[in-house]
């Protein structure tokens, strides 16, 4: 049997720690978690983000960090921040899609990039863990919703290839 057989139904295999026992007593187990690697400066789609603190001026006022423009902006996420944001040049402040990139790029400061891995398992260790004996990954997602979870487990299914 492969992954790819349209016998294998990988839709319960939604969240973190989710399994879904084979027809041979195998599992496939999956594991989401946070990028560690990832940052908004990986992407232009994001604009970027300071990597300096805010500098005081000679008034003792705060300024803006000095690789940033006056489209920079400062972004909170609830007590988290605050972060320097340039936008992406291209992206308007008019454009109507121009709030829903600025909250995303604040989850994304907040909660991070994602990292999603689909292990094979086969019979238990000492301890009755699960034993991994095959496994694939794809990290830097900026998000699961919207049902692409299921396109990226599909994915990663097929990189398992056959068992």
């Amino acid at each position: 049997m492969t992954m790819t057989d349209a016998k294998l139904d990988l839709s319960s295999l939604e969240d973190d720690g989710d399994t879904l026992e084979l027809d041979d007593g195998r599992m496939l187990r999956l594991k989401t978690n946070v990028d560690q690697d990832a940052t908004i400066n990986d992407f232009d789609c994001y604009g970027k983000i300071s990597t300096e603190h805010e500098r005081t001026t000679d008034y003792g006022y705060k300024s803006r960090p000095s690789d940033m423009t006056g489209n920079a902006e400062k972004l909170w996420y609830g007590n988290d921040g605050p972060w320097w944001w340039e936008p992406p040049a291209d992206v308007k402040r008019t454009d109507p899609n121009f709030p829903a990139l600025r909250d995303s790029v604040r989850e994304l400061l907040a909660f991070g990039f994602k990292g999603v891995i689909l292990e094979l398992c086969e019979g238990t260790d000492y301890y009755g863990n699960p034993v991994v004996i095959r496994a694939a990954s794809l990290w830097g997602i900026d998000g699961l919703d919207n049902g692409y979870i299921h396109e990226v487990v599909s994915d990663l299914a097929s990189e398992l290839g056959s068992w």
